[in-house]
């Protein structure tokens, strides 16, 4: 009985196992087969190398793998979508030394993902100041405290006449020191004899008639003053590689003179091919402003006349 008991029992145990092996077997045979994803990896780039500067380009050796490049002048950064230059002219600078570096931008491919390189070692741009090459034409003059818009014949005109005044009455001082010719009475003194003061009663108007007498007396003066106008209003400053030409409709033509740019000022290497031997030039973004001083009759006259860029067609 015993020995029965026994096995009755083993062969229980061997059908208990082989029920749940075969649910096990049915488990593990249900389930999806699933690959093995592998793991993203993080890799920076490599630091773009060869930088260099040549005639405001910069250029580069392209990095496997980069999506594009990163170009620092001084502190602000630049995109470079695609290729490995960079025209550094494109950027508006001040004149100055700056620092360029570059950086190559990261991506993922596949399961890699790539981050930015280090900048590389940064190189030296220098920026020189330049005028901007095209023509110049006269706009406006600043006189005796008035500015006169000298592309209207009128103001030229007006500029025109009240420079011979004020030169005239320079001069007066100067030959006959201690007295105003900007008064009426010492005016009558003077020109009692020349002029009619009839209806005159300020120096404003005794120069004003003064001038038209001395045009309307005198045709050659009228077409110098006509002549002078012209001038005025045709006035050009030509810019082209870094020389200088002037033209106007009553001289033509200049002869060219080479110059320099140095922190805003111009200096030309021959001042009188220009008609500026008394002039002082600067430049700020396509506007050349020219302060002359005459003091070659002992008193001084100084004028401020402004030329601004014609904007390409």
């Amino acid at each position: 009985m015993k020995k029965y008991l026994i096995v009755l029992l083993s062969a229980v145990m061997i059908i208990s196992c082989t029920v749940v092996l075969a649910a096990c077997g049915s488990t593990d045979s249900n389930k999806p087969n699933t690959p093995n994803t592998p793991q993203e990896q993080t890799q920076q780039l490599t630091t773009p190398t060869n930088l260099a500067v040549n005639n405001a380009t910069a250029s580069w050796v392209a990095v496997a793998n980069a999506n594009g490049y990163t170009v620092r002048i001084g502190t602000t950064e630049h995109q470079v979508a695609s290729g490995t230059t960079f025209d550094l002219s494109s950027v508006t600078l001040a004149e100055g030394t700056y620092q360029v570096s570059v950086k190559a931008v990261g991506q993922t491919v596949g399961n890699i993902r790539y981050t930015d390189s280090a900048y590389s070692s940064p190189v030296d741009y220098v920026v020189k100041a330049t005028v901007k090459e095209g023509t110049y034409r006269l706009t406006t003059v600043t006189f005796d405290g008035k500015t006169y818009d000298v592309t209207k014949a009128d103001e030229a005109r007006d500029f025109y006449k009240t420079l011979i005044i004020k030169g005239a009455i320079l001069e007066l001082q100067a030959i006959y020191p201690g007295y105003d010719f900007n008064s009426i009475i010492v005016l009558k003194f003077f020109f009692a004899d020349e002029l009619d003061f009839t209806g005159i009663t300020t120096a404003a108007q005794f120069w004003d008639a003064f001038i038209e007498l001395f045009i309307s007396t005198d045709q050659n003066t009228e077409d110098g003053l006509n002549n002078s106008i012209k001038g005025i209003t045709t006035a050009h400053l030509i810019i082209n590689n870094n020389i200088m030409t002037a033209y106007d409709e009553q001289t033509g033509l200049s002869a060219p003179t080479a110059f320099t740019l140095n922190n805003g000022v111009i200096t030309l290497a021959n001042p009188s091919a220009v008609g500026m031997t008394s002039s002082t030039l600067t430049y700020t973004d396509g506007v050349i402003t020219e302060t002359a001083t005459n003091a070659d009759l002992g008193f001084i006259l100084t004028l401020i006349a402004t030329y601004e860029l014609i904007p390409a067609v």
